[in-house]
């Protein structure tokens, strides 16, 4: 079946439209209803702020039916017919009008009406229910007159539900306003499971209701196109008084950073009762932001007084804004306990007695009638109502009835004056001038726009103060977040960043987003703690009562001022007047620049907006939303075509204008052709934005942004996918997390070798680099083979010399100084006929590493002066940053600590001008290595908490451990060796871990050895491969090195910590002279790549490591066996470098069999070692995790 209004499609034997709400029965009945279908006339239609062309509100849908039409239509007469539904009809129509509703349409026996669409209020949903509830009293009183001519009572069922409707076509000439959406639908279908009478109301309209009325909970409805049954809820009737709903059900949390302004009314009580003076205190602060909160603070703070004041407390609401007198009428109601439902005699009655001890009843009658109650059957009423004298005797009766309260001490409370009509607001100071002298305070609470609707409130009053209310700092917001989740066991991060971040220190805010996140399921509540799922956490949405409360201030403005209000928002939280400008030239009613300022100047009176004293753009005054909400809520109403129109509008003016600040701005520059529609462009620009994150080290954003690139580009888009494979490849080499760098550089390489495009070399090379930072050699340079090897076909001089210069960093790494310097000379080479000096810079950073390899450290330092000189050319900051650390290291190994020092502070303050985190780190990491040198070890260990928070900062793991191979050094020359042990033991399990950590560890380890036994460290490095890294962490930047667990003895197999000494290892012979050397052999390494049949043998003696040549394991073992070294323990790379140190006799034999897990290897021989490397090879794409010991045999 086609709907007649919008020709969706339904079910067959539908009663109600599926998309737009409309009654189908309609068509069924044609013949009979097309006669007497009741359009309302057309007076009777209100346009005032109805945006024609459509807008996106939140909003109430009412749908009621009558009951027994059919009935009627088959016993009356078509004319007696019309006649009885225009009369029915033309009375809902003026209840609807009376609640603020809107019809939207009559269809045959249906009304479908809009609570919000006109004009947004925070109570819809109530005055919706209100509404309802009437036009069943209504239609009901009908039955008297015409039951027995139709033989079938009247009556009406009813829908309701709350939620997002659309507003399409408007036709005036016919009173039919147009909304569509799944509000509409589910608020019919409520409707048509409603009984005779039944009004039932759908989830969202229950939320915001259920502190007002009461209900019953049914059994959930399984409605067509909802995935989960929805919960439907019948009315039973009003509560006698309305519940404060705020807060989360079932928890009481305390006031929180309000003791000064809660003192502050104390202080005022006081002062008032003591100077018997009437007071006015006037609070004031935004919705949410804790007023009704601190006044009931405040009067249970009265309980402890020795006396009891008389408390009276008023609200304003607005339905006050309509009435005359509400604000009083409601404090007598709440005062005298009268009820809704209470008939006019028995309020009659309520009243005089309440008021006996005063006035007359007479008298008590007028008061009664002037703030509102029907009080019409009264005599004294009737004899003046009308005449002027009414008013004046009624004012009169009201201030002596208050005047007498007044005589001993009383406070009157009266909430939300805002919402006060004028002639309460009226009565309020006439009263207060009544009264000057009497022990009388009143305290107001109202919203900054009552200063817009009365400017000179409280001028008129003898004493008068006013205490503003902001919003909650940081800290007792997080207070507050944590006392509503107190019952969780732990509060996330996460979590509570967004929460704050949202709410901006508004309470009712924060409570209304915990509540959002418990029907969600992201807080899950039962009688155990609280879990919190943290995976389900998306970014928040507006809870649907803080989106009735800001529309509603939204649709409080003038239409023009909110249709900028609107634009604004597309542009952000901040926004330029010359954008909107922009924003507006093609519009029909295009603002002129005098009254697009006006507007803007209301809006800032109004505390929607604040101006910036200073803007980041040119010859534009800035702006910025008051709340992050209330621009989101100003976002959601406008319709999906128009944002994309402004979005791109905002794009293309934010180009223009930027200028050399176009930078900071790339970012928003792509969001808004994103959310234009235009992907190539945000693309773009999105891209760009990553590359001047990256720069600055922003890492997680560039990343974040790169990624989003990646979801916008289409299969087709392979070149731009492989562009940003190797960007995020890129800036995970940097933090140090190479596994998933080499996931974006693998991408990177099937895209590019599928396309053969220029790109491949590029790809290639940094393929090599980051298998060199994961210890895979071998692979390594398998990638920069075959980079070179095309490069040089193609006799691309600059992927030649990237090539060479990786291939020559590769080398360096593994000790094979020779063919390091070779590359990377070649490199330099080809840098330089290219005249490339940033090429040149990275050739000479290998050579000057490589001299220091060497041990040739003036050398080192020359070459590493060139680097410099050439970064002081370009004005390459970062170059010069680089050169001055490497100038320190050059000193550091020559220990000449002081001049390392005064390298690293100099290449701190190039690189934090910079903002160069990542070098900054590496800096301060290798100043504490020098300070511990220098033994002041609570500096170093100050750099070390430094690094390690930057570290941790921009997620560069592998230099985060780093820093605690320093701590674990501190911590041995303190003398705690096994927490050093546990510490260095946690880095070699770290799945971090690579062969750059390796030389550092050894050496602690080795200082360890001199003070432990093999068992204890072996023990200790076990328990720290098991410790939390987190919580190591933590424990290093609170500053906690706890004390060793273990007290060494003398004797008993460990050293004694008491005789801890960092000297020469105390066991085993002297070291013999290696070939050809004048000095001990302290060290050699055995480097073996893979299973491959050659290694590079290095010599270290002293402080200089000469690289001997490229030998066989054979001849390597030869060598070795006529200079035995001691065999210490060291934590292996990937690559197992073999360190033999200096103990094992010659000729000595053993029979010991490496274990087959490879955690340990025994050697009690040269040639027994050299065989247990040759017999078991380790595959350099292994788990690096695994991190064997080789030891020594006891």
């Amino acid at each position: 079946m086609k709907c007649p209004e919008c020709t969706s499609s339904n079910r067959k034997g539908a009663n109600f439209c599926d998309n737009c709400g409309c009654n189908l029965r309609l068509t069924e009945k044609q013949k009979i209803d097309s006669r007497y279908s009741f359009p309302p006339s057309e007076e009777k239609v209100s346009v005032d702020n109805i945006t024609l062309d459509g807008e996106r509100k939140h909003a109430t849908v009412l749908f009621s039916d009558l009951s027994g039409y059919t009935e009627m239509s088959e016993r009356l007469d078509p004319e007696e017919v019309k006649e009885i539904t225009t009369l029915i009809f033309a009375d809902i129509t003026e209840v609807i009008a009376k609640y603020n509703g809107l019809v939207s349409k009559y269809i045959g026996d249906a009304v479908m009406a809009v609570f919000g669409a006109r004009k947004a209020r925070e109570d819809d949903p109530i005055s919706a229910i209100k509404a309802a509830t009437e036009i069943h009293k209504l239609v009901e009183s009908y039955n008297t007159t015409y039951e027995s001519k139709i033989g079938h009572t009247l009556s009406m069922h009813s829908g309701i539900n709350s939620g997002l409707v659309v507003t399409s076509e408007t036709k005036l000439e016919k009173g039919f306003h147009g909304f569509v959406g799944d509000t509409i639908n589910l608020a019919s279908r409520l409707s048509s499971l409603a009984n005779v009478n039944e009004i039932l109301i759908g989830p969202e309209t229950f939320l915001q209701t259920k502190g007002y009325f009461d209900f019953e909970a049914l059994p959930p409805a399984i409605i067509k196109g909802k995935a989960q049954p929805i919960s439907v809820y019948r009315l039973i009737a009003q509560k006698k008084q309305p519940i404060e709903a705020r807060g989360i059900e079932g928890i009481k949390t305390r006031i929180i950073g309000r003791d000064a302004e809660l003192q502050y009314l104390q202080t005022a009580f006081y002062k008032t009762m003591g100077d018997q003076v009437s007071r006015v205190v006037t609070i004031v602060g935004e919705a949410g932001i804790g007023k009704s909160r601190l006044l009931n603070e405040f009067k249970n703070s009265l309980e402890s007084l020795p006396y009891d004041p008389l408390v009276l407390r008023g609200r304003g609401t607005p339905d006050n804004l309509g009435s005359t007198n509400g604000l009083w009428k409601n404090l007598f109601t709440l005062q005298f306990g009268i009820e809704a439902r209470d008939k006019p005699p028995l309020v009659i009655e309520k009243f005089r007695q309440n008021m006996a001890e005063i006035l007359t009843p007479n008298e008590a009658d007028l008061v009664g009638h002037f703030v509102g109650f029907d009080f019409s059957s009264s005599r004294a009423v009737m004899n003046l109502l009308g005449s002027q004298a009414f008013e004046a005797m009624a004012l009169t009766n009201l201030a002596s009835y208050l005047r007498s309260l007044a005589k001993s001490e009383t406070i009157i409370l009266l909430d939300d004056i805002h919402f006060a009509d004028e002639g309460s607001i009226n009565i309020l100071e006439r009263i207060v001038g009544s009264i000057p002298q009497a022990p009388l305070m009143i305290v107001c609470m109202t919203r900054p726009i009552l200063y817009e609707q009365r400017p000179q409130w409280g001028t008129g009053i003898d004493v008068h103060q006013v205490l503003n209310l902001g919003p909650l700092s940081k800290q007792p917001s997080k207070k507050l977040i944590q006392e509503i989740l107190g019952k969780a066991l732990q509060i996330p991060d996460k979590l509570e960043s967004l929460i704050l971040d949202t709410a901006e220190g508004n309470p009712f805010y924060i409570e209304e987003f915990v509540k959002m996140l418990i029907e969600d399921g992201v807080i899950v509540i039962s009688d155990e703690p609280w879990q919190i799922r943290v995976e389900k956490l998306k970014d928040l949405k507006i809870p649907t009562t803080l989106n009735g409360l800001l529309q509603a201030r939204l649709d409080a403005i003038p239409e023009k001022q909110k249709r900028l209000i609107q634009r604004a928002s597309v542009i952000g939280r901040l926004f330029w007047d010359q954008g909107l400008m922009y924003m507006t030239a093609d519009d029909k009613d295009r603002l002129s620049w005098d009254e697009l300022q006006v507007f803007l100047g209301n809006a800032v009176e109004r505390g929607l907006i604040l101006k910036r004293e200073r803007s980041n753009i040119a010859d534009s005054q800035e702006f910025v939303f008051k709340h992050a909400l209330l621009k989101d809520v100003a976002y959601e109403t406008l319709l999906f075509k128009h944002r994309r129109l402004y979005h791109r509008l905002a794009a293309e003016w934010l180009l223009e204008k930027a200028g050399e600040r176009i930078d900071e701005y790339l970012h928003i520059i792509g969001s808004h052709y994103e959310l234009a529609g235009d992907n190539l462009k945000a693309v773009k620009y999105l891209n760009r934005a990553g590359d001047e994150f990256y720069k600055i080290n922003a890492y997680q954003k560039a990343i974040s942004v790169l990624e989003h690139s990646l979801e916008l580009l289409t299969e087709e888009d392979q070149n731009q996918q492989a562009e940003i494979q190797v960007k995020l490849g890129e800036i995970y080499t940097d933090k140090g997390e190479y596994s998933r760098a080499r996931t974006h550089f693998d991408r990177a390489l099937v895209v590019e070798e599928l396309l053969n495009s220029g790109n491949l070399i590029t790809v290639l090379y940094r393929s090599g680099w980051i298998s060199s930072k994961m210890g895979q050699y071998e692979k390594a340079l398998g990638y920069v083979d075959r980079g070179l090897e095309i490069a040089r076909d193609h006799h691309d001089t600059s992927g030649i010399a990237q090539c060479l210069h990786t291939k020559g960093w590769i080398y360096f790494l593994v000790g094979a100084f020779d063919e390091a310097m070779l590359n990377a000379q070649e490199a330099l080479k080809f840098s330089r006929e290219m005249s490339d000096k940033r090429s040149m810079s990275l050739c000479l950073n290998v050579i000057q590493a490589t001299a220091s390899g060497l041990g040739t450290y003036e050398e080192a330092l020359g070459i590493n002066e060139e680097c410099i000189a050439i970064g002081r050319e370009l004005g390459d900051q970062l170059i010069i940053s680089r050169g001055l650390c490497n100038q320190g290291e050059h000193y550091r190994k020559q220990h000449k600590y002081q001049e390392a020092i005064r390298c690293y502070k100099e290449s701190l303050e190039v690189s934090r001008e910079i903002d160069q985190k990542n070098l900054i780190c590496i800096t301060i990491n290798n100043l504490g290595f020098a300070l511990n040198q220098l033994e002041s070890s609570e500096d170093a260990e100050k750099c070390c908490r430094e690094s390690l928070s930057l570290a941790l900062e921009i997620e560069a793991h592998a230099l985060a451990l780093h820093t605690v191979v320093v701590i674990a050094e501190i911590s041995a020359l303190r003398r705690q060796l096994v927490k050093s042990a546990e510490l260095i033991g946690m880095v070699c399990a770290h799945p971090m871990f690579t062969h750059e950590h390796a030389y550092e560890t050894e050496r602690v380890v080795a200082l360890l050895r001199k003070n432990m036994s093999e068992s204890d460290i072996q023990a200790a490095l076990k328990r720290g491969k098991k410790q939390e890294v987190e919580a190591v962490y933590k424990n290093i930047l609170l500053g906690a090195i706890p004390d060793d667990r273990i007290t060494q003895q003398p004797g008993s197999g460990r050293a004694a910590q008491g005789n801890f000494t960092p000297g020469p290892h105390r066991a085993g012979p002297e070291p013999l002279n290696s070939p050809g050397s004048s000095g001990p052999l302290t060290e050699a390494r055995l480097i073996l790549l893979g299973g491959s049949s050659h290694c590079w043998l290095t010599i270290k003696k002293y402080q200089a490591c000469h690289p001997l040549r490229s030998t066989s394991i054979a001849e390597a073992s030869s060598l070795l066996r006529d200079d035995p070294p001691l065999c210490s323990a060291s934590g292996l790379p990937p690559s197992w470098v073999l360190h033999l140190g200096a103990s094992l006799s010659i000729g000595t034999t053993g029979s010991h069999v490496p274990h087959e897990s490879l955690d340990h290897v025994h050697a009690t021989s040269m040639p027994a070692a050299a065989q247990t490397v040759s017999r078991f090879p380790l595959d350099l794409s292994g788990d690096r995790r695994r991190t064997p010991f080789l030891t020594t045999s006891e």
